[in-house]
């Protein structure tokens, strides 16, 4: 679900429309200002992308024609977000400077060349692209305060 929403509601394994491109734009819309309780705008000022919490320790972010990914950590913060899950998302933000306000990063370049790329090129084969999924684990310490708890 994550990859049909960083795709505009296209499945990128199977190439059906799933959302609609605004069904996905809403949705989004909604992860951006509400997906992450109370924890909301300050994880969009920290990463700016579109991300939904459970409390049962699951964490779907979206970069938007990028990458949607799902992270899992059963530890909550005091906001009632998978800590270690923001963490990732955060540092992932960071070291491949997917933030929406990052410009002219090397990455963002790659991508615009390979999308040149892929598009200069006629391909004969209709099948949609397949993808390669890794299972990336990560293990950290706690870190002091991710979420202040502002109940009491």
């Amino acid at each position: 679900m994550a990859a049909s929403l960083a795709n505009g509601g296209l499945c990128p394994l199977s190439g059906d429309q799933v959302l609609s491109p605004a069904a996905a734009r809403s949705m989004l819309s909604m992860m951006q200002v509400a997906g992450m309780k109370d924890y909301s705008t300050t994880f969009h000022f920290k990463t700016s992308i579109p991300a939904a919490s459970s409390s049962h320790g699951s964490l779907l972010a979206v970069v938007p024609g990028v990458l949607g990914l799902m992270a899992f950590s059963p530890e909550l913060d005091a906001c009632g977000n998978p800590w270690r899950a923001v963490h990732f998302c955060q540092e992932l933000v960071s070291v491949f400077q997917l933030h929406s306000f990052d410009i002219r990063t090397p990455f963002r370049q790659i991508l615009a060349y390979r999308q040149w790329k892929s598009e200069s090129e006629v391909s004969s084969d209709p099948r949609p692209v397949q993808l390669s999924v890794h299972r990336i684990i990560v293990v950290s310490q706690k870190p002091s305060v991710l979420c202040r708890d502002t109940r009491s």
